[in-house]
């Protein structure tokens, strides 16, 4: 591996984690939204294995902002 290649991959790791970071800091909220969901819907008469299908199947779309 070149000079110019380390650099590059060791910028490309860089840039990765400074993103990574900050979306590992945001899995408990995630993990919390889901859970508060899955609730809901059992309280509104779901069954648990539907409840947990509709969960399953929303993933992270559930907190992810709309396309503009």
């Amino acid at each position: 591996m070149s000079e110019a290649e380390k650099i590059l991959f060791q910028s490309q790791a860089d840039e990765l984690r400074r993103e990574i970071d900050p979306a590992i800091r945001c899995l408990p909220l995630i993990a919390e939204v889901n859970y508060s969901y899955f609730q809901s819907l059992m309280k509104q008469g779901f069954s648990e294995e539907q409840s947990l299908e509709l969960v399953k199947s929303q993933g992270m779309s559930l907190i992810q902002k709309p396309d503009a």
